[in-house]
């Protein structure tokens, strides 16, 4: 929770500038005859370059003397990669050519150092070389959810600059057209006007907060020119934002011309891991290898080995490169063309336990490593579990090949590395959209640790983007995560919040290769509390969590009765990290220190960082190289065999292992342990429950035995199925925690029974 607050719209503001083109428009309105639907006009080879400038000025809104000017310019270079009949492929490159903050010392007199560096950060820390690879429709559609992390300097660029999607329709001057996202913006078609490079379209739309315009030049087919101009308040601080965004040059240049280039190269050699039609030589690789830039080192080795090394380039003398993603991504080349395992092999011992974990995951779990007389199989399985298609037939005593599908089993999508914006679909939902960021070396058919995190205040989205990049790019570890970023619009253990993360952690599973046993959750503030929240909910889902300036919020009525931190007790298999700070009297640290008192017993351990000094004002880059340490000693088991579980919702009845079917009270409870092939469960306020088990728990040539609360139910033989092995990976869409056994128990369990 902390200062942020949700966007309230206070006042319009218009540049000059702005206000010309309106009048302008208005000219141009005159009734023309009906013209087709505009589509934007592209060429293979085209370079545009673009000047972008954002000034912002911004005063605190409960301190408005507290103020300071912001001015960021950019240059971009966009080059055409291809053309296809329904698309466009373009590698833009932001270059970043000044970022300036006015004022400072007067605002950091006003507000203290610590809260002026937490509120300028995002200025202070903004990435030189930005990159997208975008596919669009000859509307100006992203097919592709391409994400400009530029925007997140704003809080309302990415609607304002909705305006360059064109409507399918034919239309005249005048006409008017609806665009819907997050927030809607309505679009007014001008007529023609004059413009520096000939007859431009001219697009108007407003919006509450101010005045945005599009023109596209009729000659050349492109956009000339984007602005907008606006007041709002969000994240208590009045602004007043101007952006521009002008056509500057358009040239030809077939490839590989601009190779050497390095305000382009860097998108365009990026561009070549999604399109495979294009490629680099040994010279510009080499140059990316050799790189101060880690970006460009990692650029540099995921071309090596996605693609293979150009030709005359020798990759031993970075087998033992300092960049862990360079010796890794080299040693995959050796392996993937060269057939030589031996690089990769070492790595299964490397010093650093990310390298260590990739190497072993590459054996054990990539799909090139599938054996050929289970690929039909495995394909078949891919199409059940994350697509349309029909369950495969297998025999019931097909679970051995079962389990060795499930080993390599991920998504097919090919999605291409960087940012992007995405949203839930049927029903689409605008209001909780979710942020992907994908590493430079992103391979679908490999597994990658996933970080999600929950945003503070009120759970936006592009902020909470925004400072965890920031914090990640500081810790040097931004290109060892898969980060998924979803947004709240309020707090995130309510209803509204709750319904669109878990259909987002879904989304993600369906569509992005994550090592489901390297799935970690974090946040801040209000995103501190809903990690407390989702890790005990979900405790089989996460191998560890990290929550910065929140509180152990296990129930969603925590304000209105006695603190209860039974539910804690779920973390029996997530390591927890905990920082706090002393003098915060917003959520005041008790909460913290109450639960670390209680995690800390636990057979994983809890650490619990205090900051003397510190209130409500610890950014995450201060802490998240502390927790991330803890999230790179930590993998989940996924199949502990002591297990205590209590369920206070009916809507989270599973953890691992075992599922409560019914139950006579809440908060309903289970303690289970597996000694040898006898299950013990002692249990309170269970009726029915679910044991699923497997050969990784048990020796199912055995006998098996079930005592419940010193009772035995069960003695006799179980046998795994094949389809219980399949429903079971895809009920939780999580293949590593597949069941061939599902053995139903009625229980007659008395309330009182005492667990402790």
């Amino acid at each position: 929770m902390s200062r942020n607050m949700k966007i309230r719209i206070a006042f319009f503001f218009l540049l000059s500038g702005c206000v010309a083109f309106i009048s302008a428009g208005t000219t141009a309105a005159r009734r023309e005859p009906r013209i087709a639907p505009i589509q934007y006009q592209f060429h293979m080879g085209d370079l545009l370059t673009y000047g972008q400038v954002l000034e912002s000025e911004n005063s605190l809104q409960d301190n408005p003397q507290a103020s300071y000017h912001v001015r960021l310019e950019w240059q971009i270079k966009m080059y055409v990669l291809a053309t296809e009949p329904a698309a466009t492929w373009l590698a833009v490159q932001y270059n970043l050519k000044n970022a300036n903050v006015s004022n400072r010392a007067a605002f950091e007199r006003l507000v203290g150092k610590d809260e002026a560096r937490e509120l300028l950060e995002i200025y202070d820390n903004l990435d030189p070389e930005l990159v997208r690879i975008m596919k669009l429709d000859s509307l100006g559609a992203n097919q592709s959810e391409s994400y400009d992390l530029t925007m997140a300097s704003s809080s309302i660029y990415s609607f304002m600059s909705r305006i360059r999607r064109l409507p399918s329709v034919p239309f005249e001057a005048g006409d008017s057209f609806l665009a819907r996202e997050e927030d809607a913006l309505n679009i007014v078609y001008q007529g023609e006007q004059a413009g520096p490079r000939g007859t431009d379209y001219l697009f108007t739309a407003e919006h509450p907060s101010g005045h945005v315009l599009l023109a596209i030049s009729k000659e050349l087919g492109i956009g000339d020119r984007l602005e907008y101009s606006a007041s709002y308040i969000a994240e208590n601080q009045a602004r007043r934002e101007g952006y521009s965004f002008v056509l500057r040059e358009k040239r030809n240049i077939p490839w590989p011309g601009l190779l050497a280039n390095p305000l382009v190269n860097k998108a365009l050699v990026q561009g070549t891991l999604v399109r495979t039609d294009l490629s680099c030589d040994r010279g510009v690789i080499k140059s990316f290898l050799d790189s101060a830039d880690p970006a460009r080192q990692n650029l540099g080795a995921a071309y090596c080995g996605l693609r293979g090394a150009p030709d005359g380039l020798d990759l031993a003398p970075y087998l033992t490169a300092s960049n862990p993603i360079v010796r890794f991504n080299v040693a995959k080349a050796f392996l993937k063309y060269q057939a030589d395992a031996g690089p990769m092999r070492r790595l299964t011992l490397d010093s650093d336990v990310y390298v260590r974990r990739r190497a072993v995951n590459f054996f054990e779990r990539s799909t090139y490593m599938i054996p050929g007389s289970i690929q039909p199989l495995y394909l078949a399985v891919q199409r059940w579990l994350y697509g349309d298609g029909p369950m495969p037939s297998v025999r019931t005593d097909q679970d051995d090949d079962i389990r060795r599908v499930l080993q390599f089993i991920k998504p097919a999508n090919a999605l291409a590395p960087g940012y992007s914006k995405n949203f839930l679909d049927a029903p689409k939902d605008p209001e909780h959209p979710f942020y992907l960021y994908l590493p430079e070396d992103y391979d679908p058919a490999e597994v990658y640790p996933v970080f999600v995190y929950l945003g503070m205040g009120d759970g936006r989205g592009d902020y909470a983007l925004s400072a965890v990049v920031t914090g990640l790019k500081k810790a040097g570890r931004l290109s060892r995560y898969v980060l998924l970023v979803p947004q709240a619009h309020g707090l995130w253990w309510e209803p509204s919040a709750e319904g669109p993360l878990n259909r987002i952690l879904l989304a993600m599973l369906h569509s992005v290769s994550a090592d489901t046993n390297q799935i970690y959750l974090g946040g801040s503030s209000n995103g501190g509390m809903g990690t407390m929240f989702y890790g005990t909910h979900l405790p089989d889902r996460f191998a560890a969590l990290a929550s910065n300036m929140g509180y152990p919020v296990v129930e969603r009525d925590f304000l209105t009765k006695p603190l209860s931190l039974d539910l804690l007790k779920n973390l029996f298999n997530a390591k927890v990290f905990l920082s706090h700070g002393l003098d915060d009297d917003y959520v005041t640290p008790e909460g913290d220190r109450s639960a670390y008192a209680l995690l800390k017993k636990n057979p994983l351990p809890t650490i619990y960082l205090e900051l003397p000094g510190k209130g409500h004002d610890i950014p995450v880059a201060d802490v998240l190289a502390r927790a991330l340490a803890v999230f790179e000693s930590s993998r989940r088991d996924p199949f502990p065999r002591r297990i205590d579980f209590t369920m206070n919702e009916p809507a989270y009845a599973a953890c691992y292992w075992i599922e409560i079917e019914d139950y006579s009270a809440l908060p309903a409870r289970v303690m289970a342990r597996i000694l040898g092939n006898t299950v013990e469960l002692d249990t309170v306020g269970v009726r029915q429950m679910r044991l699923a088990l497997d050969d990784n728990l048990i020796d199912l040539s055995k006998q098996v035995v079930v005592r419940v609360n010193g009772k035995e139910l069960f003695h006799g033989s179980l046998h795994a199925s094949a389809q219980g092995l399949l429903w079971s990976a895809k009920e939780r869409m999580d293949a590593q925690l597949g069941y061939g056994v599902a053995l139903d128990l009625d229980v007659t369990t008395d309330s009182s029974h005492n667990l402790d």
